[in-house]
C-alpha cells in the first residue's frame, strides 16, 4: 500500500480483518491508475484529496454486495465503495436530483456543509441501496467545514448529514460500527 498514509493503511487493514472475522468478503479490485483518477477528476470537476486518491489506487471500488463503510443516516447502513466510472455517473445524477425544497428531511442543517442550493462540489464515492444513501466527498464546504470532509445523503426524505472530517475518521468510525453491529451490518 505504498503512497498511502499509515493511518489510512491501518484502518483499511483493520476493515479487512473485521470483515474476514465475521465471514464477510473483502475483495480488492485492481486499483485505479493516476490517469484513471485524473480522468474522473476532469469529468466531475472535483479534485480528490490524497486519501481518497490512495483508496482508489488501492482498489477501484468494491464488489456490489460488499460493505466497506458503515454510517448512521436515518438508520445504520452499510455502504460499498463505488468504482470511479460509477462515481462520475452518480455525480451527474446527484447534482440534478437532490430536492432542496424538502427542508433537509427535518434534520437540522450542519453549518459545516453548504445547503443543497449552494453546493457545487459533492462527489459521491460510496453507495447503499442503488442511491438511496450516498457518502459524499465535500470539495466545497461551508466556512465552518474543511475540504475533504465526508457527508451522508439519505433519500426519502432527502437529508444531508455531516459524517466525518475525512476518509480516515470515516473508516475509524465505520470500523467501530462494524465491530459493534456486525450481525446487523454483515449478516
Amino acid at each position: 500500500m505504498s503512497g498511502m498514509r499509515p493511518e489510512l493503511q491501518a484502518e483499511l487493514e483493520r476493515l479487512e480483518r473485521l470483515l474476514r472475522r465475521h465471514g464477510a468478503p473483502f475483495t480488492r479490485r485492481t486499483g485505479a491508475s493516476d490517469l484513471d483518477i485524473a480522468r474522473a477528476e476532469r469529468r466531475t470537476g472535483i479534485r480528490m484529496d490524497e486519501d481518497l486518491r490512495a483508496l482508489y489506487r488501492f482498489s477501484n471500488g468494491s464488489e456490489y454486495e460488499e460493505a466497506w463503510f458503515a454510517v448512521h443516516t436515518d438508520q445504520l447502513e452499510p455502504f460499498r465503495l463505488c468504482p470511479l466510472d460509477e462515481v462520475c455517473t452518480l455525480h451527474g445524477w446527484q447534482r440534478t436530483h437532490v430536492d432542496a425544497a424538502r427542508n433537509n428531511g427535518g434534520v437540522a442543517w450542519d453549518p459545516r456543509a453548504r445547503r443543497y442550493d449552494q453546493h457545487t462540489r459533492w462527489l459521491p464515492f460510496a453507495d447503499f441501496g442503488n442511491g438511496n444513501a450516498l457518502l459524499l466527498f465535500d470539495a466545497d464546504p461551508a466556512p465552518g467545514g474543511h475540504y475533504g470532509q465526508v457527508l451522508s445523503y439519505q433519500h426519502e426524505p432527502d437529508a444531508i448529514r455531516y459524517a466525518a472530517t475525512g476518509l480516515v475518521e470515516l473508516l475509524r468510525q465505520s470500523n467501530a460500527l462494524f465491530e459493534a453491529h456486525a450481525a446487523e451490518l454483515l449478516g
